[in-house]
């Protein structure tokens, strides 16, 4: 199914999911709201392809948890002539409603938040300063790969119930033996599942949730 789609039911089911005080007909369309987000969680993950270069974390599985929150684990690897060394790192960008001390990583991989970066120098990722990106550097004294090679799945838990593509952004280390940029920082940058409403859709979401509003005040002005 195409992204917009996933998105658009997304949208639908989270404008009844979760929702408390509604009318006597309200149990159906909670239901129908909380099928069709969860629905949408397993549409948006196969959905979210990314670029085939370097680091690669691609999200797998959206794990929904008590309490409205949701658990993104990513499967990250790693991909031909490259290699992991210390210090290495990628960021996914604009991780909205993280859950602190959520995160967890394989060993020898140490996790970081910040509202900007971390990124790579020759990589332009679009990073909102008003939400917390999610890192994880290599902290390992062995060199991984090179590649092809799986890095293992990195997780943190959000409590958002809205899901889009953002960017992630990685650093590698070049592997060519004995040529010409062995050794050197290769930077890629490319799309995975992200909690949050892109920025774009915030304006029409705003209109459309107080145009309800609008109707019920032009309903009562009449009366």
């Amino acid at each position: 199914m195409p992204l917009r789609t996933a998105m658009a039911v997304a949208l639908f089911g989270s404008m009844f999911y979760g929702k408390e005080n509604m009318s006597v007909f309200d149990p159906c369309i909670r239901k129908i709201g909380r099928v069709a987000f969860l629905l949408s969680l397993g549409l948006l993950a196969g959905s979210a392809g990314t670029a085939r270069a370097d680091i690669i974390p691609e999200l797998s599985t959206v794990a929904s948890l008590s309490k409205g929150q949701f658990l993104y684990t990513y499967q990250a690897d790693l991909t031909n002539d490259e290699v992991v060394q210390n210090g290495n790192y990628f960021t996914i960008y604009d991780f909205n409603g993280f859950v602190p001390g959520s995160n967890d990583q394989p060993a020898d991989w140490i996790f970081s938040s910040a509202n900007v970066g971390v990124t790579p120098s020759r990589v332009t990722p679009h990073d909102n300063p008003r939400i917390l990106n999610l890192t994880w550097t290599y902290s390992g004294s062995t060199q991984v790969g090179p590649g092809p090679v799986s890095l293992g799945q990195f997780s943190a838990v959000s409590a958002d119930t809205l899901m889009h593509r953002g960017d992630f952004a990685a650093e590698a280390t070049k592997y060519v033996a004995g040529g010409t940029g062995n050794g050197t920082p290769v930077d890629n940058i490319g799309k995975t599942g992200v909690p949050g409403v892109p920025e774009s859709n915030a304006a029409y979401l705003l209109v459309a949730g107080l145009t309800p509003l609008g109707l019920l005040y032009r309903k009562r002005s009449a009366r």
